[in-house]
Parts: C-alpha cells; sequence; structure tokens
C-alpha cells in the first residue's frame, strides 16, 4: 500500500514537472510576399496582436528599393529569435542590447547582402510574427506568436534610425531655436 502511494506520489511530481517546466515560445518573425498591404515610408511601426502574433501586409512606398530593414523591439532578454528573410532578402540576423528589469531592446535586421534588388518600390511586402505550425508558416492574422500581446514594433529601412529625428524635425527645431533668440534679443533692445 505505501509503494503505491510513494509510486503515485512520485507520479504527480513528475507530471506537475512536466506541466511547469514548458517553455515559452521564443520570437518568430519571416518577411514575405502578400497581394497588397499598407503604404509605408523609411519609418514606421506596427505592434504584435493580443496572441503576441499577426501577419501585417504593407507597401513599399519609401521612393526607393528596400535592400535593408531594421526592427526594433524590447523583449525579455533571454529571447532567441528566429528569422527567414524568405523571399526578398538574403540575410537575418539580431543583436540585442540589456534593459532595466530583464529586457532587451532587439534590433532584427534583414538585408540583401548584396544580392538582388529587395522590395521593389511599389510592391506588397508582408511581416508574418506568427508562431510556425508543422515547421510551415501560419497565415492567420491574430495568430499566436512569442512577441508579447500589443507590443510595439519600430522599423527602419535603408538605414533610416527611427530613433532619430527626420532632418524635416532638425530643421523645425532649428527654426524654433533662431526664433527664441531673435525674441530673447528684441526684448533686451527694448
Amino acid at each position: 500500500m505505501l509503494r503505491s502511494r510513494c509510486a503515485l506520489a512520485a507520479l504527480a511530481i513528475v507530471f506537475t514537472t512536466a506541466t511547469v517546466k514548458a517553455d515559452s515560445v521564443d520570437p518568430y518573425i519571416r518577411i514575405g510576399d502578400p497581394n497588397a498591404g499598407t503604404p509605408v515610408g523609411l519609418i514606421f511601426s506596427f505592434s504584435s496582436d493580443a496572441n503576441g502574433g499577426g501577419v501585417f501586409n504593407f507597401v513599399n512606398a519609401t521612393g526607393q528599393n528596400i535592400t535593408d530593414i531594421d526592427f526594433f523591439v524590447t523583449l525579455p532578454g533571454t529571447d532567441v529569435i528566429t528569422c527567414v528573410p524568405a523571399d526578398f532578402f538574403s540575410t537575418c540576423s539580431y543583436t540585442s542590447t540589456p534593459r532595466a528589469n530583464g529586457k532587451a531592446l532587439y534590433d532584427i535586421g534583414a538585408e540583401t547582402g548584396g544580392e538582388g534588388i529587395g522590395i521593389p518600390l511599389g510592391v506588397s511586402f508582408s511581416i508574418n510574427l506568427n508562431n510556425p505550425i508543422n515547421g510551415e508558416p501560419n497565415p492567420d492574422p491574430m495568430g499566436a506568436g512569442g512577441w508579447g500581446p500589443n507590443n510595439l514594433i519600430e522599423v527602419g529601412v535603408n538605414g533610416s534610425d527611427p530613433f532619430t529625428p527626420e532632418p524635416a524635425t532638425w530643421g523645425l527645431l532649428l527654426a524654433g531655436a533662431i526664433g527664441a533668440t531673435i525674441a530673447r534679443t528684441r526684448r533686451r533692445c527694448k
């Protein structure tokens, strides 16, 4: 009787441990070729869906071919990202920079590597954040992924940095500073 109870308890502990140990799925990104999408420029952003995945369709409206594209996202610092360049790019890799609270800023980059033209001007492309099913891309627009629910992903194209103001923004800041200096000078002269 005691052996039965011990065996049952050991089985329960093993089963519970196996259930608790189940690893979360690491983020997966695939760049593909859809039929239509939202026009985007050199800098844009989007968010993962409520399930941490999603499929997002865009159109290259940058005025040039997209030969490299960088995605910036904050995720747990231990995540390993699977990046599939698919139809347009030859390479895809990532780096991470540690942030507070065990998080890291990931820079996921895909590029042509000098081979091909990337995403031609006016051509649609998709970003699939869903976890694959049986090794195949999951096309469900509301699919599940490892990106965290509603997580912001900022994108820079052909070397554009989404964290650096564009030249027009710098011009506005400079004009404001010059205007403030002139106004201050006029007050002193009165």
